[in-house]
């Protein structure tokens, strides 16, 4: 009874809430009675580029506010210019619209804020560009610098909103001090928000609400420690605790201050069929993740004691921690896909999405491959005592992590097609297989580590084979594209791992003090994959571009 109350809560503390509106989707730029009743005898400024187009009717947003008599007066680029025609970085000139005469001002480049003079004859300035949701993106750095001036000179702003495509939160947050265009606002690299909720919104509560979400987390991670409690109760209980509260703070706080956040209670058949569709297809997905995350505890707990538990708890906390590292890289890749893959560069997304793929994997293996070498000393300079099978524990996961690295990064390109049923129809599949395998396993006798063994073999099966065969299948990748970017992973695996490894396997002949095993194991570790990632793994463009920038960086200091 008390593994299934753990395993409910723990359900419940991942299913993701679904939300639902009582009409379709309307993009801002589409409502044009109320756009039009708001420019009424109003001098317009329009910020916008070539994503500014009204959907049903097929024409860009000044064409149409021109045509309805709007006095548009001067149309504000930002970066790429108005048209979406400049390169990344590429300063934008000023200009005139050869359809309409209006003229076009640069805010890219060495002027990036529009100046009292430049606002001097308009009365209003309406922002309408279709975001990505990512934090590099300077579209949203243009759109605070035109509400900056425009606050400063006492202007309206009307934000025309649209949808983020990538509507979730992820990545570290952009810190203090490291402030530029690319980073205007302390935001994580997918901040999960609309272009008009970001300039409504007051940003900072969420930055430190994160903050105390993973303080609260650490602190749940000590208390396991230091408790003589049922560790599996305590840590389901804590974490439901935890999810709930900053949930229900989210909730409290964007009620309490945003009007669109209030709603009412109604009955749609249609839309709540929809919802119970959505809602079933993930709860089935999560459950699977269940399974796999917490399940296998549960099953630890049943047949084997809670030091063992906690071997595995800690095992999955430092594997988790390499893991992210790797997933803020593909945080940052992964809006670039998607973009290039909407704008019907196939072949632009597949290259961005295989060579990211091919570095996640050697950044994953240049930071796990030394935990995996020195992992015992890390645990024990962590914890003190070692639970039982923590370091067997840890060492596979970190093998396992390095298969999944291949598993998370191809999903990007089934998102990017927004195409993920078979894909995820498979992870479940084998997420489900995978537990009753491992209870029978311990059924008969085996020893804790045959857990382990079964999620390496699972993530392998993903990794290597279910999803190469969908890329071909759905997504139109060649099978020497999967060769090649496995051949680059295995061949600089293959020449790094030798010789730090057999300094692992001759330790004890070779070392006779604990701080020079962890000392030597360490390092070689590092320095064995750095090196051969550096000669054998990175193309010759992307040595001579990092040789230039740091040449470029060390000139500058002297």
């Amino acid at each position: 009874m008390k593994q299934i109350f753990i395993f409910l809560v723990i359900l419940f503390s991942l299913t993701p809430t679904v939300y639902s509106q009582n009409a379709p989707l309307k993009l801002g730029a589409e409502r044009m009675d109320v756009v039009t009743r708001l420019l009424k005898g109003k001098r317009v400024g329009l910020v916008v580029n070539q994503t500014s187009i009204l959907e049903k009717r097929q024409i860009h947003l000044l064409d149409a506010l021109v045509a309805e008599g709007v006095d548009v007066k001067k149309v504000f680029a930002p970066e790429h210019g108005f048209r979406g025609t400049g390169d990344a970085g590429e300063e934008i000139k000023d200009s005139r619209d050869l359809k309409t005469g209006i003229p076009i001002i640069s805010i890219y480049g060495k002027n990036k804020k529009p100046s009292a003079e430049q606002l001097d004859d308009l009365d209003v300035i309406v922002f309408d560009i279709q975001d990505v949701g990512a934090r590099f993106y300077t579209y949203i750095s243009t759109m605070h610098y035109v509400m900056e001036a425009c606050a400063e000179n006492n202007k309206e702003f009307i934000v025309l909103d649209r949808p983020n495509p990538n509507d979730f939160v992820d990545g570290p947050i952009r810190q203090k001090g490291f402030e530029s265009f690319v980073g205007v606002d302390p935001l994580p690299i997918l901040h999960g928000l609309t272009v008009g909720e970001l300039a409504w919104m007051k940003i900072n509560i969420y930055a430190y609400t994160s903050i105390i979400e993973a303080i609260l987390k650490l602190l749940l991670v000590y208390i396991l420690m230091v408790s003589d409690w049922d560790k599996l109760m305590l840590y389901a209980s804590l974490l439901f605790v935890v999810q709930c509260g900053i949930t229900f703070f989210y909730r409290y706080y964007c009620i309490r201050h945003y009007e669109e956040s209030h709603y009412h209670f109604s009955f749609d058949k249609s839309i709540i069929k929809k919802v119970l569709g959505f809602s079933s297809w993930n709860l089935v997905e999560n459950t699977s993740i269940s399974l796999n995350a917490q399940g296998t505890t549960i099953l630890l707990n049943m047949f084997f004691n809670s030091d063992i538990v906690t071997g595995r708890s800690v095992a999955n906390i430092v594997s988790m921690t390499a893991n992210s590292f790797v997933n803020n890289f593909r945080t940052a890749a992964n809006p670039q896909i998607v973009k290039r893959f909407s704008a019907n560069d196939f072949d632009g997304s597949k290259h961005l999405l295989l060579i990211s793929t091919k570095y996640s994997y050697f950044l994953m293996l240049i930071l796990a491959f030394p935990v995996f070498l020195v992992a015992k000393q890390l645990l024990y300079l962590w914890l003190g005592q070692i639970p039982d099978y923590s370091v067997v524990f840890l060492q596979f996961a970190i093998v396992t992590t390095l298969f999944g690295v291949f598993d998370q990064s191809f999903y990007s390109a089934f998102t990017a097609k927004g195409q993920i049923k078979e894909t995820t129809i498979c992870s479940i599949c084998v997420g489900y297989l995978s537990f009753p395998v491992i209870y029978v396993l311990f059924k008969l006798g085996y020893s804790p580590v045959s857990l382990s063994w079964v999620m390496l073999f699972s993530s392998l099966i993903l990794a290597i084979f279910i999803k190469p065969f969908l890329l071909v299948k759905i997504m139109g990748y060649t099978w020497t594209d999967i060769f090649v970017l496995f051949k680059s992973c295995i061949i600089v695996t293959v020449v790094s791992v030798p010789i730090p490894l057999l300094l692992y396997i001759f330790r004890n002949t070779l070392f006779h003090t604990p701080y020079l095993d962890f000392f030597i194991l360490s390092i070689s570790g590092v320095v064995c994959v750095a090196l051969t990632v550096w000669f054998l793994g990175l193309d010759d463009d992307i040595r001579k571009r990092i040789q230039n920038t740091i040449k470029t960086k060390l000139l500058k200091r002297k």
